[in-house]
């Protein structure tokens, strides 16, 4: 789509507001916006398909100019909220909503991030060395765009950003594809505090002896061979991964996927739509595993304690190794599978429309673990894990 294109459409689309003053400001800066892109070397087209759809972008207009839609005017700093309860007796509660902010207990902030629209990298860096922050864009954008502010308080790095201004910046949150790389060194002594309003959040090789929350409203999260003593990890709109890393977790997500692989330490999950995989070596602390509309995959090599997975829709797979701990599992419309080493010794309570179970049903000896399979609506199956 060319400019001239963008605008006929947007124009038309808004042909009710002209001439007020929150429409001639917002065509005002769009045309500042393509002016400085066509500068920098960005075509027509790309700028167009960066901005959007003209017609979700009258419709956001039209939704703020009625006053249905506040704009966030700080980027993350808000909790995610408790997923909303079904109404069924027998589900899970859910997760506790992500700490608001961490207590003295937590240590001191190592880093304390707050940005309304950019990425953020951190990489774990030698140990002994300070931190060191570069906030890189390709265009040259960064100082008048992005408003980000770097401050080093004896080695406590807080990065922020200015709200944002204007009815183009209320609307859309843009930023000039800005990239904010941390490097912290190995075994910081303190807690990291991330929370995003639009951006990817990327963790490599950070280790932390305080906990870590990482909250992101709009973007996806990685976290890879990192180590804390406890994560909140949130991403609202967007896919999470955590991966070859260590600590308890908790992880949220509105709409998306979320895959813990390779973990060392119990996991907990709360999602409202997507897939959740969950693969952990031993696992020595209750985990609660929540999906309204989903599947959910869960492999633990050693289960030392108690594991619930409750599903709305879809189907569960549960693989565990060595089973020491109960395992419940409740699904309203979906199929349950359960894989577990060739020499469990479990009471089984299996309930489902078709029930297989490739284990002798004889009466467990006392203080045997649990096995709690239960459908409302498909087949319970239960095989000796290869």
């Amino acid at each position: 789509m060319t400019q001239d294109e963008f605008f006929a459409q947007l124009s038309a689309a808004l042909f009710s507001y002209a001439g007020q003053p929150e429409y001639s400001e917002l065509m005002d800066d769009l045309k500042t916006h393509f002016a400085e892109a066509l500068r920098h070397g960005e075509s027509e087209a790309a700028v167009t398909a960066r901005l959007g759809d003209p017609a979700e972008i009258a419709a956001g207009f039209r939704e703020l100019m009625a006053g249905e839609v506040t704009p966030d005017a700080t980027s993350g700093v808000t909790p995610a909220p408790a997923s909303p309860a079904s109404g069924d007796e027998d589900e899970f509660p859910a997760l506790p909503p992500l700490p608001p902010t961490l207590g003295p207990d937590a240590g001191r902030p190592v880093l304390a991030v707050d940005l309304r629209s950019a990425n953020l990298v951190v990489w774990g860096g030698p140990g002994g060395q300070p931190p060191r922050v570069n906030v890189r864009d390709a265009r040259g954008w960064t100082a008048r765009d992005s408003e980000i502010r770097v401050e080093d308080l004896d080695g406590s790095v807080r990065i922020t950003q200015d709200p944002p201004t204007g009815v183009l910046g209320r609307l859309f949150n843009l930023v000039a594809n800005v990239t904010v790389e941390v490097t912290l060194p190995v075994g910081s002594d303190g807690y990291a505090d991330i929370r995003l309003a639009t951006g990817n959040v990327e963790l490599h090789g950070l280790e932390l002896t305080g906990p870590a929350i990482v909250d992101t409203k709009v973007g996806n999260v990685k976290v890879d061979r990192c180590a804390a003593r406890q994560w909140w990890v949130n991403g609202r709109v967007g896919n999470v991964r955590l991966e070859d890393s260590r600590g308890p977790v908790e992880a949220y997500s509105r709409t998306g996927n979320v895959v813990v692989a390779n973990h060392t330490g119990a996991v907990s999950a709360d999602l409202r739509s997507g897939n959740l995989t969950v693969e952990t070596r031993r696992s020595d602390a209750p985990s609660r595993l929540v999906v309204r509309s989903g599947n959910v995959k869960a492999s633990v090599g050693r289960l030392g304690a108690d594991l619930w997975l409750d599903v709305r829709s879809g189907n569960v797979t549960v693989e565990v190794a060595e089973l020491g701990a109960n395992v419940t599992t409740h699904s309203r419309s979906g199929n349950v599978k359960a894989a577990l080493g060739a020499s469990t010794v479990a009471l089984f309570r299996l309930s489902g429309s078709v029930v297989k179970n490739a284990f002798p049903t004889t009466p467990a000896p006392d203080g045997a673990p649990i096995v709690d399979l239960s459908t409302r609506s498909g087949t319970v199956k239960v095989t000796r894990l290869a």
